[in-house]
């Protein structure tokens, strides 16, 4: 499968690099590029201080999100949970705004990149501190109420359905099944007890793991409105990409009992919303395949059957844990 562009590919230029580097008075300092699929990411050295520059497309984001995202980080580093301090530029802004892209900083977070996809990575006490971590940041969401300027959006809102005039009926086949399970997930309850602010993306590329065995948790730019149950899920599909299909019961179910051992530690999780984590485990597929198919459809064209057969066996890894 082709590697897909980012969004704003085509406007990035080291001129904007530049600029920023002098808005956070880094000219003396050592850039080293950082991988990530969505936004272009510098690692920030000087003598005294390491931080993270981050780079986002304006068509990705807005400034309420933003200020909401540095808010959030803010109030649950005041609570001791392990995530980025954000790192204000000299003028003391918490991001800037260059040509298209915004443009936010971070402190370096302590910690190693997890091993998350190595067969050893997952041992019971890892899962079970890691589920501890997840109820203690659904704690802190329980009572952070910030002001309309300073709100997340909803996941629906930051995960619209893609529909395009140009998708092949396999694709508009999986458009109506998220169109339905979304329909039916909003029926659901959305009381503070399980509903908040959540991370949504807990995979790879977010978690880090420091010396003690703790972890951190990095990146929250997709972080929304949301069931608590969604964070699970998000990090059940992660786990399961490199699964193989005839597997993936046994796994998910050793996985979540670990994990939510932990969670029960710190926060009840009632068993209709542990019911419900193959749904949103579905939903969450479903988004990834279909954000994908798109970006690869207005990219390079339409998909080739080999292509959605491929997509379709790594990305819907809820196939045989809901049908």
């Amino acid at each position: 499968m082709q590697d897909l562009p980012k969004a704003g590919q085509a406007q990035w230029n080291e001129k904007i690099l530049t600029q920023a580097i002098q808005m956070w008075g880094a000219q003396e300092a050592t850039l080293s590029p950082l991988s990530d699929p969505s936004h272009f990411l510098y690692l920030v050295e000087t003598p005294a201080q390491k931080w993270v520059l981050r780079f986002s497309h304006q068509s990705q984001t807005s400034p309420t999100w933003l200020q909401a995202e540095n808010a959030w980080l803010q109030a649950l580093r005041q609570e001791q949970l392990e995530v980025p301090l954000p790192q204000p530029s000299s003028a003391g802004h918490g991001f800037e705004k260059i040509e298209e892209f915004f443009v936010s900083a971070f402190v370096w977070a302590e910690g190693e990149q997890h091993p998350f996809y190595q067969e050893e990575a997952w041992g019971i006490q890892q899962l079970f501190e890691l589920g501890r971590l997840l109820a203690r940041l659904h704690n802190q969401a329980d009572g952070f109420r910030p002001p309309e300027a300073e709100k997340r959006p909803e996941w629906f809102e930051n995960h619209p359905i893609l529909e395009r005039s140009d998708w092949a009926p396999p694709e508009q086949n999986l458009c109506a099944t998220f169109e339905n399970l979304h329909q039916e997930c909003l029926n659901w309850s959305q009381e503070p007890a399980v509903w908040g602010l959540i991370h949504a993306n807990i995979g790879p590329m977010n978690l880090a793991i420091r010396e003690n065995g703790s972890f951190t948790l990095l990146n929250f730019d997709q972080s929304a409105y949301h069931w608590y149950s969604g964070d699970l899920a998000a990090l059940l599909f992660h786990y399961l990409l490199v699964k193989s299909a005839r597997n993936r019961r046994i796994f998910s179910t050793k996985f979540l009992q670990c994990l939510l051992a932990g969670y029960r530690q710190e926060r009840p999780f009632d068993l209709l919303w542990e019911k419900r984590i193959p749904l949103l485990l579905k939903l969450h597929s479903l988004w990834f395949y279909l954000s994908n198919a798109a970006r690869l459809q207005a990219n390079y064209g339409p998909l080739t059957e080999e292509v959605r057969q491929a997509m379709q066996a790594h990305f819907l890894v809820y196939q045989g844990l809901t049908d």
